[in-house]
């Protein structure tokens, strides 16, 4: 977790990147509801109305942008003989031919706990490793945003790449594979959203609310 967050904080202190390199929070947000209702259906991607415009342009302005990583999958990470651990390919990804860009630290940290599924304690960790290396203070109202954000972004990105990899033995499977599984945790995080909205709106009592939604994918 240390590493992580060191590695994390050290991006958001030396890598600056000015406010037009990566796409705006609203775009991030369009691109989720497109792929959550293609994915798992219009009732589950509207739970991202919780974020509504102006929520969204007020979100915008805290965003303090970066060279961020973006790509913090566990295959990414080296384990060295002297027991150092080592994040290979970290400095351009940011730069790639997609959506993306440069975002908020907030992307990075929402990524990681996808990506290495922590806990609400070790997110909360993180971010103080992140807040301690870099300097700068991190946004939970941002780091809420960018999860399904960041979840749905993946599950696009391994769909077109596997449908782009057919024939090519079992990488295609691998990516359908990966791309359900970024699917069922985005269907999660929505969900429970989407329990949270009923739960304001007083059409659910919270102690014993109960949201069960159903979907699957292939």
């Amino acid at each position: 977790m240390a590493q992580l967050g060191r590695h994390l904080g050290f991006h958001a202190r030396h890598f600056p990147a000015g406010a037009e390199r990566g796409a705006p929070l609203a775009v991030l947000w369009e691109m989720a509801r497109r792929n959550a209702r293609l994915a798992l259906g219009s009732e589950l991607a509207r739970s991202l109305h919780r974020w509504p415009p102006e929520e969204l342009v007020r979100l915008e302005r805290r965003v303090r942008r970066e060279e961020t990583d973006n790509r913090l999958h566990a295959w990414e990470w080296l384990a060295l003989p002297d027991g150092r651990i080592l994040k290979a390919d970290a400095l351009d990804h940011h730069a790639a031919h997609d959506l993306v860009g440069c975002q908020d630290i907030a992307w990075n940290i929402a990524g990681a706990a996808v990506e290495f599924a922590l806990s609400e304690p070790e997110s909360d960790r993180l971010c103080a490793e992140v807040e301690s290396e870099s300097g700068y203070s991190t946004d939970p109202r941002l780091i809420a945003l960018l999860e399904p954000c960041y979840l749905a972004f993946q599950l696009g990105d391994h769909a077109m790449a596997a449908d782009g990899a057919a024939g090519w033995g079992a990488e295609p499977e691998q990516l359908r594979a990966a791309a359900a599984d970024h699917a069922e945790r985005l269907q999660r995080v929505l969900a429970a959203v989407a329990w949270m909205r009923l739960v304001l709106a007083g059409r659910l009592e919270l102690p014993t609310a109960r949201l069960r939604i159903e979907c699957s994918t292939n």
